[in-house]
């Protein structure tokens, strides 16, 4: 057996679902079926773990369903880098697909939380006002942001009554501060105004600039 084999072996090994027996991989790699489990769950709790923390309240939403949820994910998008938590990132489109369309908005908006709060800029003020280079807009037509802005994760459960669908989409902002915490929220008019006309390379009026600057939307220049 070549090594490009035995990788791919293993691999669907371990990708395939916890009912499924192992012992014809066993059998290809000369190893134990029971060990050959154990591994398997090893790498399945794991990444379920990850999982549940990377979208703590998407988990609180579907706990009966997050075996079944996380057992999909993986058969369909098997983890491919070394840091696991890119493991999560197709999750609100299977959610979608699968028809829990609020849960994909709450997911979407927990993924954007995350990569956020990574996001590799470095926050520094320069010589004028400039837009928060970790910012990011989208559009959800459910009140996600709503639901995770007054309930903690400890408080959600797979009762927890999910928010009817908006007639109009709103646009959801996420950035990080300056503070490094990260902070979400609908956007409003003055701050559109503001994000508009700096990424257009024009300056704010006085009312916009000054409330973009007190939420942190925009960076305020050196003294």
């Amino acid at each position: 057996m070549t090594l490009a084999t035995y990788t791919a072996t293993l691999l669907a090994a371990v990708r395939a679902a916890p009912d499924t027996s192992l012992d014809a991989h066993a059998k290809a790699l000369g190893a134990s079926p029971q060990r050959l489990g154990i591994y398997r769950s090893f790498v399945r709790d794991h990444v379920t773990s990850v999982l549940a923390k990377l979208y703590p309240a998407t988990h609180a939403l579907l706990a009966p369903q997050w075996d079944v949820v996380t057992t999909d994910l993986l058969a369909a998008h098997p983890p491919r880098f070394r840091d696991l938590n890119l493991a999560g990132e197709p999750l609100p489109r299977l959610l979608d697909a699968r028809g829990h369309a609020f849960e994909a908005a709450l997911a979407q908006l927990e993924w954007e939380l995350f990569a956020t709060a990574v996001h590799p800029a470095v926050l520094t003020s320069s010589d004028a006002p400039t837009l928060n280079p970790t910012l990011t807009l989208f559009e959800q037509h459910h009140p996600a942001v709503q639901l995770l802005a007054t309930h903690d994760d400890a408080s959600l459960s797979a009762d927890t009554p999910r928010p009817a669908r908006l007639e109009v989409p709103q646009v959801v902002v996420v950035f990080r501060k300056q503070d490094h915490t990260v902070s979400f929220r609908v956007l409003d008019p003055l701050s559109a105004r503001a994000i508009e006309a700096l990424a257009a390379g024009a300056m704010p009026d006085d009312d916009a600039l000054g409330h973009a600057l007190a939420l942190g939307l925009v960076i305020a220049p050196a003294p």
